[in-house]
């Protein structure tokens, strides 16, 4: 049961974590430290792989050293399989999120835009892939 209400309280937490970066390092860590409760079956009891502890010290590290400042927080999600899904609130699109895979550490970004155009890229997870991340959501981007 106290999986359930470790759930309960992400709902509440999500919207902590996308408000700027003020409080970047606070918010992470407390979103990071509530998913690293999460045990065996946290899905349906059954399913849901827990988040290993290395894996999210390097994605700690990862936002800490390539996260871009202006761009707002995204919502941290666990995934089924023990990774993490990023999913940003953006005007220009419907969905922008990217999947972290917890063994090989790459990331799969998935954007759909308003204007009904997909946008699906493979990301290595060090500064290069934060740039792609950084140039499809800054504020200042002009749509042409």
């Amino acid at each position: 049961m106290a999986e359930k209400s470790i759930l309960d309280r992400n709902a509440g937490i999500k919207k902590s974590v996308c408000k700027g970066t003020l409080a970047f390092t606070s918010d992470l860590i407390t979103r990071l430290r509530e998913l690293s409760l999460l045990k065996q079956g946290w899905l349906d009891g059954v399913f849901g792989s827990p988040l290993k502890t290395s894996f999210i010290q390097w994605i700690a590290d990862l936002f800490k050293k390539y996260y871009p400042s202006n761009i707002q927080l995204p919502y941290i999600y666990p995934t089924a399989e023990g990774g993490l899904s990023l999913e940003w609130d953006d005007d220009r699109y419907v969905e922008f999120s990217v999947d972290i895979d917890p063994e090989t550490r790459v990331g799969s970004l998935y954007a759909l835009k308003k204007t009904e155009e997909e946008i699906v890229a493979t990301l290595q997870l060090q500064r290069d892939g934060w740039v792609v991340i950084e140039k499809l959501l800054a504020a200042d981007v002009q749509e042409g």
